[in-house]
Parts: structure tokens; C-alpha cells; sequence
């Protein structure tokens, strides 16, 4: 034991000598995380979030004008300005030119009579259907479809343009309805010689629409910046301590730290243990501190908070596996590599492509299908699967099982090479 202990103490001071390593090592992943938060809350956040300049000149003035503006101005995604207010006389080409001109990202134009366009083909089609009994009904000519013309700013994200053909076309469906009900009902009761007006066929809403998140999550928490950034940095920090812990294993080799180590009566065993404690420690305080930064700091500046919902311990076992399956990858790139050089260079490369492709960057239903199942074979890719379903998914302890066992798996391949590699040469 007291051979473990001295050094353990060993190892801590060596680790703290090395000051700007304890920047890289702590200070650069906060950063990361704080920096990607930001960058990626703007494609995280719900559309509500955002204020898209949109400028309507409704020269209708009827039912259609009015229901898409209506509809507008309450979705919080959209900043309406009316055309009369912006501009007296507003014209088509005006609207136009001050889209171009980058004043509104959006301009929607309705032109005169498009609610009337609708109801005449209304009337014409239920005339054709249900032909009414009286001759002298007025026939009405071939009727023009309704034209709403859109001018967008290039700039403008394309999901933004769907949500909002789809508010247009919701209100316009929702007015052609309304007016087909009403012709309809004008002719039912032309036809059974009731008061006009008598049936009322406007009640045809049946259905209710219900958003369930699958899960039992009581904390009823959403993917955002926060719940993707702070676990998927932390195990980006855990992995690149591979840089440090391979180059401490090399230096020892090479000054013939180890060689004397091995004359002494400490097992190699004892002084895998060492090493293991030392950065497994390492690992953990990495967690908190960006933990930390996600409740407290986040906020602050204006990203949404991080919570565990209640899970930390559960968190803390992903962590631990993490940070094993990292330790064990270092010491297979000590075990190969000849010079701290080597086994810098290949470390940080190796870590920036398995968390590149593992869902670290950007999240794995992001990517094109074929990163999308190549990640699969990332260890960073289980660790972020695994706090997902914890932080998201929650489904008991057996959820993230799975990927806590693949991590342990490959950090238990990782050990067994290194050891026996070491042996083989120790012979």
C-alpha cells in the first residue's frame, strides 16, 4: 500500500509540474464547451426563439388577408410589420425592392379579390355538384386561381421558408374550407327549402393532436445546446488526456523511470494502479467543471441551463467507463508509438476523428447515413449515447447498460494488449 501511495504521490506531482498541460487539459474542453453551446444554440433552440422580419401588404382585405396575417403575427418565429405601416401606398414592386434591399427577410404579397377568387370557385364547384333548383341563378365565369406571391432574401434558412409556406397554406385551407362549408350549406338548404343559414356544417373538428415524448423523464427534458454540448465535451475532454497519459508513459521509458520502477519491489501492476488513479481523478474533476459551467455559467450568459435530472450518480458510472476505455486507448498508443511525438500527434489525431464521427461535433441524426452507422464504432459514440439516455431517454438503469458495457469492453481489450505487449518486453 505504501508502495502504491508514494507513487500515486509521484504521479500527482509530475502531473502538476506540467502547467501548461493542466491548462490544456482543464481549461481548453471549458472553453469548447462554452464556445459550441453558443455556436450550435441557434440550430439547438426551438424556432420560437427567433424574430424573422416580415413584411405582409394584404391588398385583399377579406377573409384570406386577414386569416394569414392573423396567423403570422400570433407565431412567435415571425416580427410582422403590416404594409401600412411600413410604407403608405405600398406596391407590389416596393415590396419587392425592399426584400432585395435586405430590409425584410420575407415580403408577402396578397393581391386584390383573392378571397373572392376563392369563394367563386367555391360556388362553381358546388354548383356543378349540387346543381340548385332555381333557373335563374347567375352563372359564373371561369375563374382564375388565387396567386399569393412569396419574394424571400436569399439569406433566409430553408426551414425557415417551410414553416412559413406552411403557415400560408394552413390559413388559406382553413378559408377554403370555411367558404366550401358555407356554399355547401347555402345549397343544401336551397335545396330542402330551409332558412338559409339553418345548417351549420363549420363543427368538423374531430381530431386533437397530442405531442408525447416518449420516455419516463419526468423532468420532461428537451435536446438542446446544453444537454449535447456539456456531456459530449466532457468526454471529448476525458479521451484527449490520452495525449498526456500516453506522452507520461513514453517520457517514463525513455529517461528510464520505469526501468528502475521495475528493479524495485512495486509490480508493474501496482504501478498500472497509479497511473489509472491519478487520471481517473483527472476525469472526474473535467465532469464537475464542465458540469458546473452548464448550471451556473450558462445562464449567465444567456444558454439554456444544464440539468442531470436528478441522475448524477448515473452520469458519474458513464464517466468512469469513459474515462477507462480512454486510459486504456492510451496506453495501446504508448504501447506502439517510440516517441512522445509520435504518440502526440497520433493521439490528438485518432481523438479529434472517432469524436468527429462519433457525434461529438455535430450530433450523429445530423450526419449523412453513412457517418451516421460509421459512428457506431466510436467509443465517444456510446458515452454520448449513453447520457442521452440518461439525460433524455430514461428508462431505468438498464437503458445505458449497453453502452457502459461496450466502453468497459474496449478498455479491457485496450489493458490486455498493453499488458501483454509490456510483458512480452519486459522478458
Amino acid at each position: 500500500m505504501s508502495r502504491f501511495l508514494a507513487l500515486l504521490y509521484k504521479d500527482f506531482l509530475l502531473l502538476l509540474r506540467d502547467k501548461a498541460g493542466l491548462l490544456f487539459m482543464f481549461l481548453m474542453p471549458m472553453a469548447l464547451v462554452l464556445v459550441m453551446t453558443g455556436m450550435q444554440e441557434g440550430a439547438f433552440s426551438s424556432h420560437a426563439d427567433k424574430h424573422i422580419a416580415l413584411l405582409i401588404a394584404d391588398q385583399d382585405k377579406d377573409t384570406v388577408g386577414v386569416t394569414i396575417t392573423r396567423k403570422l403575427q400570433n407565431e412567435s418565429l415571425f416580427e410582422v410589420t403590416l404594409a401600412n405601416d411600413a410604407e403608405k401606398g405600398m406596391t407590389e414592386e416596393r415590396l419587392k425592392g425592399l426584400v432585395t434591399q435586405g430590409k425584410y427577410l420575407i415580403g408577402i404579397y396578397i393581391p386584390d379579390s383573392t378571397t373572392k377568387r376563392i369563394r367563386d370557385n367555391a360556388a362553381n364547384t358546388i354548383s356543378d355538384a349540387l346543381p340548385r333548383p332555381t333557373d335563374d341563378t347567375d352563372s359564373v365565369d371561369t375563374i382564375t386561381e388565387a396567386q399569393i406571391r412569396i419574394y424571400i432574401d436569399p439569406t433566409t434558412e430553408r426551414s425557415f421558408r417551410q414553416i412559413l409556406s406552411g403557415h400560408i397554406r394552413l390559413a388559406t385551407l382553413q378559408v377554403e374550407h370555411d367558404i366550401t362549408l358555407d356554399e355547401i350549406s347555402d345549397a343544401l338548404c336551397e335545396a330542402t327549402q330551409q332558412e338559409e343559414g339553418s345548417i351549420d356544417l363549420s363543427n368538423t373538428q374531430n381530431i386533437d393532436l397530442q405531442e408525447i415524448i416518449a420516455g419516463d423523464n419526468t423532468d420532461n427534458s428537451m435536446f438542446n445546446a446544453a444537454v449535447h454540448n456539456v456531456p459530449a465535451w466532457t468526454l471529448f475532454a476525458i479521451f484527449f488526456i490520452v495525449i498526456s497519459f500516453s506522452g507520461n508513459l513514453i517520457k517514463e521509458r525513455q529517461d528510464g523511470s520505469f526501468a528502475r520502477l521495475m528493479t524495485t519491489p512495486c509490480s508493474y501492476f501496482t504501478y498500472l494502479s497509479s497511473k489509472l488513479t491519478v487520471y481517473l481523478t483527472v476525469c472526474l474533476l473535467q465532469f464537475f467543471l464542465i458540469v458546473a459551467m452548464g448550471i451556473w455559467l450558462f445562464p449567465v450568459v444567456g444558454l439554456p441551463e444544464f440539468s442531470m435530472a436528478g441522475h448524477l450518480g448515473y452520469c458519474l458510472i458513464v464517466v468512469v467507463c469513459a474515462a477507462l476505455a480512454a486510459i486504456g486507448f492510451g496506453m495501446i498508443i504508448s504501447t506502439f508509438a517510440t516517441t512522445h511525438q509520435q504518440a502526440a500527434t497520433f493521439g490528438a489525431v485518432s481523438v479529434v476523428i472517432l469524436s468527429a464521427i462519433g457525434g461529438i461535433w455535430v450530433p450523429t441524426f445530423l450526419m449523412p447515413k453513412f457517418l451516421n452507422s460509421l459512428s457506431k464504432i466510436s467509443p465517444l459514440n456510446w458515452g454520448i449515447e449513453a447520457f442521452y439516455d440518461i439525460l433524455l431517454r430514461w428508462k431505468g438503469p438498464h437503458a445505458f447498460m449497453p453502452e457502459c458495457a461496450l466502453l468497459l469492453t474496449f478498455a479491457a481489450i485496450c489493458f490486455t494488449i498493453a499488458v501483454l505487449s509490456k510483458k512480452k518486453e519486459l522478458k
